[in-house]
Parts: C-alpha cells; sequence; structure tokens
C-alpha cells in the first residue's frame, strides 16, 4: 500500500471519528438541555444512534483487515441503523405529537422490530456454521452422539438456511431503512403544515 492510500485512509478515518463525536456531543447537549421532555429524550437517542455509523467506520479503517470478516463484534455496526426507526418515532412526536401516536402509543415499539430482528440476525447469528460446530456429535460423548447425531441433517439445514437469509437480508435491508425515511419525510411535511408558529415551522 502506497503512502498516499495511507494517508488519505488516515484523513478518511479522522473524519469518520469526528463526525461521530459531533454528533455525541450534539446528542448530550439537546439531553441536559431538558432531560424531563420526551422530545428531547428522542431527539437524543436518535444523533446517538447516528453517531454509532461514523464511529465504527472510523474504527475500521484503524484496524484495517480486522474488521472486514463477519462476526458479531464487526456487525455492531449496525447499531447505527437504529437511527431510522428513530427517526420515524422523532416524526411522530415533532414538532407536536401526532393524534395517531396519542392513541396507539404503544405502536412505537412495533417500528424497532425489523431493526432489531436484523442486528440479532447479523450480529447472534452472524455466523450459522459456528452453532452447528458446537452440537457436532462427533465432538461429544456416546450420550451426545446418540442425542444429535440423528439431528445432525437438520441442525446444517438449518444453518444454510439462516446463512442465505443473511446475505440477502445484509443486501437488501438497506431498502427498509430507505423507506423508514420516506415515512418519516412525510409525516414530518405533514406536520409542519399544520403548525402556526414561525419559530417552531423554522425548528
Amino acid at each position: 500500500v502506497s503512502g498516499g492510500d495511507v494517508n488519505l485512509e488516515l484523513i478518511i478515518a479522522v473524519v469518520y471519528l469526528a463526525c461521530a463525536t459531533l454528533l455525541f456531543i450534539i446528542s448530550v447537549l439537546i439531553f441536559r438541555e431538558d432531560p424531563r421532555k420526551r422530545i428531547n429524550r428522542v431527539t437524543a437517542l436518535m444523533f446517538g444512534f447516528a453517531a454509532f455509523g461514523p464511529l465504527f467506520y472510523g474504527f475500521g479503517i484503524f484496524i484495517g483487515d480486522a474488521i472486514t470478516s463477519r462476526g458479531p463484534i464487526y456487525n455492531l455496526v449496525y447499531v447505527w441503523e437504529l437511527f431510522f426507526p428513530q427517526l420515524v418515532f422523532f416524526a411522530l412526536v415533532f414538532p407536536s405529537t401526532l393524534r395517531f401516536y396519542n392513541r396507539f402509543a404503544r405502536l412505537k415499539y412495533l417500528i424497532f422490530v425489523p431493526h432489531l430482528f436484523h442486528l440479532a440476525l447479523t450480529t447472534i447469528l452472524s455466523d450459522p456454521d459456528e452453532l452447528v460446530r458446537l452440537v457436532d456429535p462427533k465432538k461429544m460423548g456416546a450420550f451426545g452422539k446418540a442425542i444429535f447425531e440423528p439431528l445432525e441433517t437438520v441442525f446444517t439445514l438449518i444453518a444454510t438456511g439462516f446463512s442465505i437469509l443473511l446475505d440477502s437480508h445484509i443486501k437488501l435491508f438497506s431498502i427498509v431503512n430507505f423507506v423508514y425515511v420516506i415515512i418519516a419525510a412525510v409525516i414530518l411535511y405533514y406536520a409542519t403544515k399544520r403548525v402556526m408558529a414561525v419559530q417552531l415551522r423554522k425548528q
């Protein structure tokens, strides 16, 4: 790798980490302004989730090849994608709480279900083959072998299914994030049209 490429990667990593730091600072400042207000908590958490993206990518450049292989630690980078459901949640309560949200407040938890499933799939189940190796009958005693050997084919098929699901899920999940952005933008657009206060409209 040439010196120029190393310097460029270093600059990119520093920019990523600077963005992460800025987002974390904004998150803390908004929260500390008035922690009792729901809008402050929601907004602070939204910026906090967003900060995880550049944070992990910045560290990823410093670590290099160690972070490029699939694994639970590397895939924690997907924590930042919780920003998207939090963005929709933000749109539901800003600039004013929607009547729909007041009637069905508990539905906000459903907004996070796809992303929590995505996070679990990419971390806990990031290596389906490893799960199969954990129950390898050949490494067990006679009792364990008698129990698990008949199920070895089933475990292998399940691992293959999870592996296919994981590969396609990672590639296609950006579509889900894009849909969340559209939903949040539409909600904010119509919510802003109902706001009469000039200062609130600017915010």
